[in-house]
């Protein structure tokens, strides 16, 4: 069923990885949660489930490359990350530009 599904969309990738019980994973909003939730379900529970295949934005991936996709933190956490990376360099210019306006402020004092 799977095989004729993905035949109809013109995805003929995971023709040999079809085979014994398979289920698929669907994210609307994530594109690497299902990777995400599988791989960790998949490392907990080795002796009887593993990852076959993954297909993201038009890129089908073998189970390593599946595997890879699982150690990708989410958008969320990669924002924060993001806004935590940018925050000290953005905190040290308020201080330098603080730093100048105060000496500033002392010389016309002075």
């Amino acid at each position: 069923m799977l095989r004729f599904a993905f035949k109809n969309m013109g995805i003929d990738a995971f023709d040999e990885v079809l085979h014994g019980t398979t289920a698929v994973a669907l994210s609307k909003d994530d594109q690497t949660a299902p990777a995400r939730v599988l791989g960790k379900f998949a490392a907990d529970h080795e002796d009887f489930f593993n990852l076959k295949a993954g297909y993201v934005e038009g890129v089908a991936y073998d189970a390593s490359g599946v595997e890879k996709l699982s150690k990708i933190p989410s958008k969320e956490v990669l924002l924060a990350q993001l806004v935590g990376s940018l925050q000290g360099p953005i905190q040290k210019l308020a201080a330098t530009l603080q730093a100048v306006v105060d000496s500033k402020s002392e010389d016309t004092a002075a």
